[in-house]
């Protein structure tokens, strides 16, 4: 995205030396990031390996698979960990039975 800031900086300046005003000068170089920004992530996807499974009229709007389960599959593997972890935990802190008849006397 740092791609989109600079191409929009650079329009930005481009459009003010031209003469436009700043406003014009700013529409331009946001529509222009934003511009660059979309198709930078898309072209990111793309080289990641995914595969679009949809896409709508004239190309503007792209549906890649969704990234839920992977992220179901990390969260139930961290969930089993902790779980884990938590019992080891509290076999630690449980005290001997031994122990405990000893500090009593």
């Amino acid at each position: 995205m740092v791609c989109g800031a600079i191409i929009g900086v650079i329009a930005f300046v481009v459009s003010l030396v031209h003469g436009d005003s700043v406003v014009r000068a700013l529409g331009a170089a946001l529509g222009l990031d934003l511009l660059t920004m979309g198709v930078c992530g898309v072209s990111e996807r793309f080289w990641g390996g995914d595969k679009v499974t949809k896409m709508s009229a004239a190309g503007t709007g792209f549906e890649f698979p969704d990234a839920a389960e992977p992220i179901r599959k990390v969260n139930e593997r961290v969930d089993s960990q902790m779980t884990e972890l938590e019992q080891r935990l509290y076999a630690l802190e449980e005290p001997e039975e031994g122990k405990n008849e000893e500090n009593d006397a």
